[in-house]
This record gives C-alpha cells, structure tokens and sequence, in this order.
C-alpha cells in the first residue's frame, strides 16, 4: 500500500500487487516495441503493478493516520485469501484531464491469446 506524491498530502492510493511473470513480460515486449518502433525511452524502473484503491480531491486535510488503519485492516483481511485474476484482453487508453475529473477513451483493445 503507498500514496502518491506521499503521505504527507495523499492524491492516490494504491495496493501493489504481485506481478505474475506473464504481466512483466507483457510490460517488457510493449517497452521494447514502442521504443524501437517511435524512439521512446525504455523503462528503467521495475515494474510496480497496482490497483488505484482512491483518488482524493483537493481540499482540507484528511486523516492519513485512519485512511492507514482501515486500508491494512482491510489488506490482512484479503491477506488471507488467494487471487487470480485472468486477462483474455487489454486495452490502449487515452486519458483526458479535466477540471470535472479525467476522461478515459478506449483507442484500441488487443486480445492476448493463448489464455
């Protein structure tokens, strides 16, 4: 669990998840392919699947210590579960930032095979 920019003043929390070797090579393959076919730079940091769990608006304080307790408490609850989750598909999205919130437009969707 983490906050970005920080805890300190929390836009975003997010639950990592641990990256199936399936997932980092997905992740690989389009990095390679998008810098050798548009020049992007590759990624050099390693990959940190998550699940954005909220986003907080601007406005006053919030309790950073309560959000903490409930979202672990919430975690070692799941803890004690397993999980998979199967994807037959993905999709390239853009998104829009706006003053009403961001827009999300799917621009393509690609089908993995072999699942």
């Amino acid at each position: 669990m983490g906050a970005f920019p920080g805890w300190s003043k929390p836009s975003v929390i997010w639950l990592g998840l641990e990256p199936a070797e399936k997932l980092k090579e997905l992740a690989a393959t389009l990095d390679r392919t998008l810098n050798e076919k548009l020049g992007t730079p590759l990624e050099r940091r390693d990959l940190r699947a998550h699940i954005t769990a909220a986003r907080i608006k601007g406005g006053g304080p919030i309790p950073v210590g309560r959000v903490k307790d409930i979202m672990g408490s919430a975690l070692d609850r799941l803890s004690k579960r397993s999980f998979i989750i199967r994807a037959d598909s993905f999709h390239l999205i853009n998104s829009t930032l706006t003053p009403h919130g961001p827009v999300y437009e799917i621009l393509e969707t690609y089908h993995l095979m072999g699942q």
